[in-house]
């Protein structure tokens, strides 16, 4: 882990004033989203103790699903897959769980949890796609070392994974992008695609979700990179 990031992680049920998204992880959302401590016993076993699946089913996470849109999106239109989102702040925790629990989405989970700390929560080789759009760039140099993407969290993902699994990434900051190409293509990840502005590619996708920052971006005329590696 990189000199300075963030491990420490607040038991949520130890808060003296609990806001209003911690007490509705426990209250009309906890059939939905695990906490720190629940999701715990999980690890290694998520297909089968949480989704009642097969060993051989998809499991696949988004780490930071903001707003929860592109969250919701992949878990209605890929029924045969399991999502699970790490997020871990409280507000876009609760906006994603809202968002699946409204679309009925029984194929997907939130977990309050640091994404630093994944292999607490998840086992080696357990799991499919790992989707992490637009990461905190943490802009000012004094700073970078709080970005979540460094070498040794880049061998975690490539523990974590299976094998044709693939990590996608994107980010509007130029030099963060350039950063994270280095540290995939230095790792035993084979690079699948790379772009410096997705959305001038001539083949993508119509049916291409953009996020809630995508089509901020979009609108301001930025260009947004796109990394996709798989193991």
């Amino acid at each position: 882990m990189s000199k300075g990031a963030q491990t420490k992680l607040v038991q949520s049920k130890t808060l003296f004033h609990p806001s209003f998204y911690v007490k509705a992880m426990y209250n009309q959302y906890r059939s939905w989203v695990f906490d720190e401590e629940d999701c715990l016993p999980f690890k290694g076993e998520w297909r089968k103790r949480v989704f009642q699946a097969l060993e051989s089913k998809n499991l696949d996470v988004e780490i930071g699903p903001g707003s929860g849109g592109f969250f919701e999106h992949m878990a209605v239109n890929n029924k045969d897959r399991f999502f699970i989102a790490v997020e871990l702040k409280y507000k876009p925790l609760i906006q994603t769980t809202r968002r699946i629990k409204n679309s009925t989405c029984i194929n997907a989970k939130t977990i309050r949890y640091n994404a630093r700390m994944l292999k607490d929560i998840f086992a080696s080789g357990e799991l499919n796609n790992i989707y992490i759009h637009f990461p905190d760039p943490w802009p000012k140099k004094r700073h970078h070392k709080h970005r979540l993407i460094k070498p040794d969290f880049v061998k975690t993902l490539h523990d974590l994974q299976r094998k044709d699994s693939f990590v996608e990434i994107k980010t509007d900051h130029k030099a963060y992008a350039r950063e994270i190409k280095l540290f995939f293509e230095d790792s035993p990840y084979k690079k699948l695609e790379y772009y410096d502005d997705l959305h001038k590619q001539k083949d993508l996708n119509k049916d291409h979700f953009s996020t809630h920052f995508e089509k901020i971006f979009i609108r301001k005329k930025e260009a947004i990179r796109y990394l996709r590696y798989r193991k």
